[in-house]
């Protein structure tokens, strides 16, 4: 077995998956921001109220301990990305 890697029902997986960035959530909201302007509930006012806020909301999906995430499934670590991202007290975004 090579370093970072561990088996997971019979196949190698990496022990840290790639995560988004801040940059990367910036820019689906942007994108998100365009394609809703003209909708009847647009993103407005649009941005990022804290990149503090956002970065804490990102580290979520790093929780864990080692290389052992507590979020290891795809859809567990997307769900408390969003959780994070979305339903904190302390949204990330400007209200």
């Amino acid at each position: 077995m090579s370093k970072g890697k561990k088996y997971q029902n019979r196949k190698v997986i990496s022990a840290i998956p790639e995560m988004l960035t801040a940059a990367d959530v910036v820019q689906i909201h942007e994108q998100l921001t365009v394609d809703f302007g003209l909708s009847p509930d647009p993103i407005s006012p649009p941005g990022v109220k804290s990149e503090h806020l956002l970065e804490s909301a990102l580290s979520r999906q790093l929780t864990g301990h080692g290389e052992t995430l507590k979020y290891h499934a795809p859809v567990d670590n997307a769900a408390t990305l969003l959780y994070g991202i979305i339903a904190n007290p302390t949204r990330p975004w400007v209200p």
